[in-house]
């Protein structure tokens, strides 16, 4: 039952947070060519999803491994619909 409301209150966050981003990319789409706008937007949505459940907690470990002077890339495994959103927060 809990997961059932989870995904309602998710469904409505996201519903709610389409119209302003959908504006925000009708105004921004010819001058930010590379979506830094949309992206912040798209990492506010995702912190909401996981500030919705209070039950979950978020925390990355090793972070101080990573050597911030050269490229990486972070795959996920996609055992969840919300591996997206975490990369956002990520």
């Amino acid at each position: 039952m809990a997961s059932a409301i989870y995904y309602l209150f998710l469904s409505l966050f996201t519903v709610i947070c389409f119209v302003p981003f959908a504006v925000l990319f009708a105004l921004t789409v010819f001058f930010d060519k590379e979506r830094v706008a949309l992206h912040w937007a798209s990492r506010v949505w995702s912190y909401g999803i996981f500030r919705l459940c209070p039950l979950w907690k978020l925390r990355v470990e090793g972070r101080e491994k990573i050597d911030r002077s050269r490229p990486w890339v972070i795959v996920t495994n996609h055992q969840s619909m919300l591996d997206i959103p975490l990369m956002y927060v990520l």
